[in-house]
């Protein structure tokens, strides 16, 4: 959402942190799956993750300033909620970012609320893209002229 206002080396960092949100469950469903594909398109083909990186420790310094740390906090939290829940180990790794960042727990339940609210609306638009999609299928498939 915000992640073109971050640097080369800030959208690395990123995207190292949401694969190891989305691994946290050992699962990748249909949706997390396209969240990170929609992730790399996002962020352009230049950012890559080393799978080596994956599971060592995050070097969170390109993140100097509160804005930027607290978008950080709210991109990983969109990407826990690709699936419509935020399992225990999804936050878990959330929840060492934001403590690494000094992030107060207010200020990140309010992110993680806001990331929520954010997934909702998401959700509910591309439902209504399909089935604006789905009608105007059928229309067609009728002759309707679309």
């Amino acid at each position: 959402m915000f992640l073109d206002r971050m640097t080369e080396t800030q959208k690395r960092c990123f995207l190292n942190l949401a694969n190891r949100v989305i691994l946290a469950d050992w699962l990748v469903p249909p949706d997390e799956e396209t969240m990170l594909m929609d992730l790399a398109r996002e962020l352009g083909s230049t950012v890559t993750v080393d799978a080596k990186s994956l599971w060592g420790k995050v070097d969170l310094s390109p993140f100097h300033g509160q804005a930027v740390r607290n978008l950080l906090v709210f991109e990983l939290y969109l990407v826990a909620e690709a699936d419509d829940t935020i399992c225990r180990g999804e936050a878990m790794v959330i929840d060492e970012v934001a403590r690494d960042l000094e992030i107060s727990p207010e200020n990140q339940e309010m992110l993680r609320a806001l990331a929520h609210e954010q997934h909702v609306v998401d959700r509910a638009r591309l439902d209504r893209k399909d089935q604006a999609d789905r009608r105007n299928g059928l229309l067609s498939d009728l002759g309707f002229p679309i």
